[in-house]
């Protein structure tokens, strides 16, 4: 069974929740986070306009990525998050994110 289009992978409200500690982390991944999914062509919508912050009721949907862009985020988001969030790493250095896309990209030619 996959995973319906409907499901929420990410919920600022939910990792909120959490640990609302992390808010200036959490917040800074996310907008990092689309950033890079917006700025590869790899959502179906915009999730943010240019200037526009996360709140605490941004989610982003299966149905909001391409299917290289939901591949990216299955192989590495949670890896890259705990890094930002856990480790405390600049949430602008998308390294693993970029290393995943490169990888998809180049067994799809």
């Amino acid at each position: 069974m996959g995973i319906p289009e409907s499901f929420a992978f990410l919920s600022v409200g939910s990792l909120l929740r959490y640990d609302d500690r992390q808010r200036e982390p959490i917040i800074a991944m996310t907008n990092a986070l689309v950033r890079f999914l917006q700025d590869n062509d790899l959502t179906t919508r915009v999730l943010l306009k240019d200037g526009e912050e996360v709140s605490d009721a941004f989610e982003i949907k299966v149905s909001d990525l391409t299917e290289a862009g939901f591949k990216v985020v299955k192989k590495s988001l949670y890896r890259w998050m705990g890094a930002t969030v856990d480790k405390g790493k600049d949430p602008n250095n998308v390294t693993i994110l970029e290393k995943t896309l490169a990888k998809i990209r180049s067994s799809n030619p």
